[in-house]
């Protein structure tokens, strides 16, 4: 298999186990969904900077993005979904509480 489509591939598979939709990886990544819609499909030819910036964006190191063998061994890490929603149940805590900084 072409390495463009073991990372396209990857990409989508962890993007969809995140719950990401493509404009929230893109955003995250800061890059174009224009860009991320070429990656996904495994079209252009992505440099190194914008593949470490959706790696960061999926919380996974860099290689697994090349790696056809790490489909099912590497996990998303569960982490930053429950980071953001600590998050904001930190913050509506201080909205109700009214210390809130402003």
């Amino acid at each position: 298999m072409e390495i463009y489509q073991i990372v396209a591939q990857n990409v989508i598979r962890l993007r969809k186990a995140l719950g990401l939709s493509q404009l929230k990886l893109a955003t995250q990544a800061e890059i174009t969904t224009g860009m991320l819609l070429d990656i996904e499909h495994a079209r252009g030819n992505p440099n190194l900077a914008t593949l470490s910036k959706l790696a960061d964006a999926l919380d996974v190191p860099l290689y697994i993005l090349f790696d056809e063998a790490e489909k099912q061994a590497f996990p998303p890490s569960p982490m930053k979904g429950l980071v953001a929603l600590l998050e904001k149940s930190l913050e509506e805590e201080k909205l109700e509480d009214g210390t809130a900084e402003i």
